[in-house]
C-alpha cells in the first residue's frame, strides 16, 4: 500500500479508539455494573470485529488499487 494510505489507516484505527473509550466511558457511567460488563463483553468485541473486517477490506480495496496502477504503468 503507498504510505498515504497506511496514514490514513492509522489515523482510523486511533479515531477508532478514541471513539470507543469515549463510548466506553459513557456506558461505564451512567449503566449498572452489569450492563457495562456485558458491553464489554459483546458491544466491544463486536464493534471491534467489525471495523478489523471493514479495515481489511479497504487496505484489500488500497492494495488492489495500486497493483492496478502497477500493472498500468508497464509498457509492453
Amino acid at each position: 500500500m503507498p504510505d498515504a494510505a497506511w496514514m490514513k489507516l492509522q489515523w482510523m484505527w486511533i479515531v477508532f479508539f478514541i471513539v470507543v473509550g469515549i463510548l466506553n466511558l459513557v456506558v461505564a457511567y451512567l449503566c449498572s455494573t452489569d450492563v457495562w460488563v456485558n458491553f464489554k463483553l459483546f458491544g466491544l468485541i463486536s464493534l471491534t470485529l467489525i471495523f478489523t473486517i471493514a479495515a481489511a477490506v479497504w487496505m484489500t480495496k488500497q492494495t488492489r488499487l495500486e497493483w492496478l496502477r502497477a500493472l498500468a504503468a508497464v509498457q509492453y
